[in-house]
């Protein structure tokens, strides 16, 4: 429903109305205590990543569709109604996605994935699905895929370093330029200076913010008014934006 607001606060709430309403274990199907992302699809199912899975929410019943372990942050829903998420830590998941019908996972075994390690995906507006994976302990790659049409990108044709990614690393404006926030919290070489958040405008790669002491390792929300970026601090949770020149 248009009226009503789900959002995530020690576990799934609906704002409907003016009142919160929180879904707890009083509920005998709601058996899971982390949520990670949530989306609704065009039939206005709520779809939820948990600690246990892939879980449907129809406003009457919770239905859990993936039940192994899924280890993942986000989740995307294409114009088809594709539900994709991820395993990052089962080699032999890694992308996943559900049709209403199957399931079915990528790895580098059956497709141009590098890595089954992946630590965030993102749709852009002309339904290209983007998926950020850790390839090494130093390197990672981004990949496009776009029906099926998959394409790599990482230091060998990009020219940039990406070190590595962390949780909420991707993001697209209303133009379709992806930015993707590169993450140095586990490096002891990196240094001031070093690309910090690049952007793809659909030809070349730039970058556009390199680390500072402002805002070391964000994790990047989502693009606002004039393509600005949102993200928050993972180590103080501070809210910021990126204007294209500075941080606020």
């Amino acid at each position: 429903s248009k009226d009503t607001v789900w959002f995530i606060s020690d576990g799934l709430c609906r704002f409907y109305n003016n009142t919160i309403y929180r879904f707890s274990k009083k509920n005998p199907e709601f058996t899971f205590d982390i949520i990670n992302d949530i989306a609704i699809d065009s039939g206005d199912t709520l779809w939820l990543i948990t600690e246990k899975g892939l879980i449907s929410f129809d406003h009457y019943h919770f239905k859990t569709i993936d039940s192994m372990n899924v280890n993942c942050n986000n989740l995307m829903i294409d114009k088809n109604d594709n539900i994709w998420y991820f395993s990052k830590n089962e080699k032999n998941r890694g992308l996943i996605k559900y049709d209403k019908k199957n399931i079915y996972s990528y790895s580098p075994e059956n497709s141009k994935l590098p890595s089954s390690s992946i630590r965030s995906i993102a749709l852009d507006a002309d339904n290209t699905l983007w998926v950020a994976t850790c390839d090494k302990v130093n390197s990672g790659s981004i990949v496009k895929i776009q029906g099926k049409d998959w394409h790599v990108f990482n230091e060998s044709n990009t020219g940039i370093p990406m070190y590595y990614f962390t949780n909420k690393t991707l993001t697209t404006d209303k133009e379709n330029h992806l930015y993707v926030k590169i993450d140095y919290s586990l490096s002891s070489s990196f240094s001031i200076g070093s690309p910090s958040v690049i952007k793809y405008n659909g030809i070349n790669w730039y970058v556009i913010d390199t680390v500072s002491n402002i805002m070391d390792w964000p994790e990047i929300i989502g693009c606002g008014e004039n393509n600005s970026i949102w993200a928050k601090g993972i180590y103080n949770a501070n809210l910021s934006y990126f204007d294209g020149n500075i941080w606020h």
